[in-house]
């Protein structure tokens, strides 16, 4: 497994909104400064948190972002899920569907399911605010 530039990038953004959250809305241009990332991949980003509902969003000239919810009530499973499109140890389809032909005889597949069911146990127990708070062990 590995976790893509886009589900790294989303914990930063989410993590910064926490870190900023005043309860006014936060500029993409705050954002970007200060994480250091493009205005154009940002937007694919925050679009993509504001879809899966993450996010309130609001236009104009004091428009923004900010965490829809408090930072206890985020787990980071819950945002690299949403940002990666699979956070299985390998690239085995039995993982997550059943369509391997060779799955009867994989000796292999349990090994692989059990890492998969603990990396989800643990990011889903990981809060954003663990992480604000350094509680990551």
């Amino acid at each position: 497994m590995m976790i893509s530039s886009r589900g790294r990038y989303a914990l930063r953004v989410m993590i910064d909104l926490a870190q900023h959250d005043n309860g006014e809305l936060i500029s993409l241009k705050d954002i970007a400064k200060r994480q250091d990332i493009s205005m154009k991949y940002l937007e694919l980003i925050v679009s993509t948190l504001n879809k899966g509902g993450m996010l309130i969003s609001g236009r104009g000239k004091k428009g923004g972002y900010r965490l829809r919810r408090l930072p206890e009530e985020y787990t980071i499973g819950s945002i690299l899920k949403l940002t990666e499109k699979t956070l299985a140890p390998v690239n085995c389809p039995e993982i997550e569907d059943s369509s391997c032909e060779r799955a009867g005889e994989c000796i292999t597949l349990p090994l692989w399911k059990k890492l998969d069911e603990l990396v989800q146990q643990y990011l889903d127990s990981v809060t954003l605010k663990d992480v604000l708070e350094g509680n990551v062990s």
